[in-house]
């Protein structure tokens, strides 16, 4: 992981991490309630 998981503006929290081919992977949860999420 490059970073620890943040809250992002528009309210998901995202954070990055390499695989081991060196690409980069954003993972985020949109915010509750966002397209049918609890």
């Amino acid at each position: 992981m490059l970073d620890p998981p943040q809250p992002q503006p528009w309210g998901a929290i995202a954070f990055w991490f390499t695989d081991p081919d060196g690409h980069r992977w954003e993972i985020f949860q949109p915010p509750a309630g966002a397209h049918g999420s609890p």
